[in-house]
């Protein structure tokens, strides 16, 4: 009776050894599980750092080549451990096409880089006036690629690397936490709509301007263009009314305030407000559907979205769009000095587009419009301000990449379609992924008329939101931290 007495006393000493011990099968034991959470923590902060990192450096498309090269630098790394992280669960069918998508671009950059003999590149459409230059200069024809400078299309690649390493840090790598990616986004745009009020408060000179090549005399916070600054806030809104419709439901009161609804709701004004005073007319067009769209989020946070709100949201969008390309002041495209001004939208899209069809199928390689452009300018019209962009993406894309892009794009709209209506129209709502569509939305519309994606903090916050999208939350850390603490629940 001894012996089994202290035998029977010696279980829990060996349960206690047991649990302190690490287990391969059910994660850490006690004793590692601080150290685990303090790593989950850090985990969970760094796609929101960069992220924040990319608003506030990567405001440009032209200028600050350091502030860029530094977020480009900063990718290489995280793209590393997002692409060789082993994961534990496959990724989601929409994780697994964007991965596909992405692999289509880079193989589209390859493609327009590999060196071609004389014989080839000269027969291919809109070469005559190099091969012409060559003549004139009595230079044997050399071998060349599709891309006109490859030197501008591999600085294109470079570019992505913000948007790629968000993008692949989501999916596969699972860095980040949804509410503190909001609440980061949220917080530095907040930031940047009162460093803009300090712009405008200064004036044309005002030394809060950050970049020699700056829009005066409106805000532009930590951009250099409005239109792009109008952007980010477009599509931060509904992320935060989706933070604020899941704060909702963890007090199970919607009259029940609490601190992170004051905060969220003082945000959501406060952008709104940022909007106005860059003065975009597109920006503020799109902030009416985008507003719409962010009550929806809230108000439907709990049941399927009726089949009708989609069409009526498009509907919505195309009329404001209308109304702005129509409105007889202030606008550069339909104007009736539109046609005579050397920088107006109507004359960078009939330029484009006369190049387009000079270049058509295969383009003249990533990267290089500014260039081609310039070719195409009457010599008697040239001031000494020059265009740097077409102020619309689609035209300047096609006119890049030619047939292959147009393929790509139309791949993704209906691959992105598709998704959002199955997000949309899902029995168990996803209050962020649905935020991440109306975001995404507003990003793609703006770029038609001007070029807000080829800055790295906008392409950087567009990617994440096409991350939410395809699914990235289920595979966050702090997903993987809760189902992990359920399994030792369990086995306890």
């Amino acid at each position: 009776m001894v012996v089994a007495k202290r035998r029977f006393d010696r279980v829990p000493d060996i349960a206690q050894r047991r649990d302190q011990r690490p287990d391969a099968r059910t994660g850490p034991g006690i004793m590692m599980t601080l150290s685990s959470k303090r790593r989950t923590q850090i985990l969970q902060a760094v796609i929101p750092a960069y992220l924040v990192l990319c608003v506030i450096f990567g405001g440009s498309s032209i200028v600050g080549p350091l502030a860029n090269g530094f977020l480009q630098l900063l990718a290489i790394p995280l793209l590393y451990v997002a692409l060789t992280v082993r994961m534990n669960t496959p990724l989601t069918a929409s994780g697994r096409q964007m991965t596909l998508f992405v692999l289509l671009v880079l193989l589209l950059f390859a493609i327009q880089l590999i060196p071609l003999p004389a014989s080839l590149w000269t027969r291919l459409p809109g070469r005559e006036t190099f091969v012409e230059g060559y003549r004139l200069l009595g230079i044997p024809l050399p071998s060349a690629s599709i891309s006109l400078m490859p030197n501008r299309t591999l600085a294109a690649l470079l570019w992505l690397l913000p948007s790629f390493a968000v993008l692949f840090g989501m999916l596969r790598w699972g860095a980040f936490n949804t509410r503190t990616l909001i609440l980061s986004l949220g917080a530095v745009a907040c930031t940047s709509v009162l460093l803009g009020a300090v712009q405008l408060a200064g004036g044309d000179q005002s030394p809060a301007y950050l970049y020699e090549q700056n829009s005066t005399g409106v805000a532009t916070g930590f951009f250099t263009n409005p239109n792009h600054f109008g952007t980010l806030m477009l599509m931060v809104i509904p992320m935060l009314a989706a933070l604020l419709a899941d704060e909702f439901d963890r007090r199970g009161n919607r009259k029940q305030a609490s601190a992170t609804v004051v905060v969220v709701i003082a945000m959501i004004v406060l952008l709104l407000v940022g909007i106005v005073i860059t003065r975009s007319l597109a920006a503020i067009g799109l902030a009416i559907p985008v507003a719409a769209a962010s009550i929806f989020i809230i108000h439907w946070r709990k049941r399927r979205m009726p089949i009708w709100i989609a069409p009526a949201v498009g509907a919505v969008v195309l009329a404001v769009l209308a109304t702005i390309a129509m409105q007889p002041s202030n606008n550069d495209l339909t104007s009736s000095g539109a046609r005579t001004d050397q920088l107006s939208r109507y004359t960078k899209y009939v330029t484009t587009l006369r190049a387009i069809g000079d270049f058509m199928p295969v383009g003249t390689g990533m990267g290089t419009t500014p260039f081609v452009y310039h070719l195409y300018e009457n010599p008697t019209t040239i001031i000494r301000t020059h265009a740097s962009h077409t102020h619309s993406d689609p035209l300047e894309i096609v006119l890049d990449g030619g047939i292959a892009v147009l393929i790509l794009t139309g791949l993704f709209l209906i691959g992105w379609g598709w998704r959002a209506m199955m997000i949309w129209r899902a029995p168990e709502a996803d209050g962020f992924a649905r935020a991440a569509t109306i975001a995404s939305a507003a990003a793609m519309a703006h770029s038609l008329v001007d070029y807000p994606l080829r800055t790295a903090a906008v392409g950087a916050v567009f990617m994440a939101t096409l991350a939410l999208m395809a699914g990235a939350r289920e595979r966050s850390a702090a997903s993987r931290q809760h189902k992990r603490d359920a399994v030792r629940h369990l086995a306890v």
